[in-house]
């Protein structure tokens, strides 16, 4: 889209790349979504899944090459673009081995933190607390001071509690 969010999935019918609008089925188990109806001007392109990939491919050497990767742990650009893409997952799972190899880099260590963050933020977005404060948790473990963290979790922690209660009490209701 042209906000930025890049919905994955299948069309109802047929594409028809004339067609103003079209259905989705979000591909993301975790979406809240069972369908979208898309509008063509709202979107930047629309991509196979084949495209799609080479597309990101291309972009991402083209980040790389614009950036100059002798100021950076291997590896540490491709994060960055993927954070770009607010792709996190993708951007956590190259940072991490980034990390892995130059642990003592404080700004590879507060990008990791950062998608760590993110990745959690999308969790409290789809009402996923647990893995929520297992983000909030892993970022403690890197960084004990980050702030945002620990009131996340505090917030979390509070939240997990009265849901545990409410399901407690609403067990005991049910053998009543």
């Amino acid at each position: 889209f042209k906000d930025g969010e890049i919905v994955k999935g299948i069309t109802y019918a047929p594409y028809k790349s004339s067609a103003s609008h079209f259905y989705v089925i979000p591909e993301d188990p975790a979406s809240n979504n069972i369908s979208m109806l898309i509008e063509r001007h709202a979107t930047e392109g629309i991509f196979s899944p084949e495209q799609y990939a080479e597309l990101q491919e291309r972009e991402k050497n083209q980040y790389i090459a614009k950036h100059h990767p002798d100021k950076h742990v291997e590896g540490e650009l491709e994060g960055d673009f993927f954070f770009k893409q607010h792709d996190y997952e993708k951007a956590l799972k190259v940072y991490k081995k980034a990390f892995e190899e130059d642990s003592e880099n404080p700004k590879l260590k507060k990008k990791l933190v950062a998608a760590i963050y993110n990745i959690g933020a999308g969790h409290i977005h789809r009402h996923d607390y647990a893995n929520a404060m297992r983000c909030m948790n892993k970022i403690l473990v890197l960084q004990p001071d980050h702030e945002k963290a620990l009131r996340k979790s505090r917030k979390l922690q509070e939240i997990l509690e009265k849901r545990a209660r409410h399901r407690a009490r609403h067990a005991d209701q049910k053998m009543s």
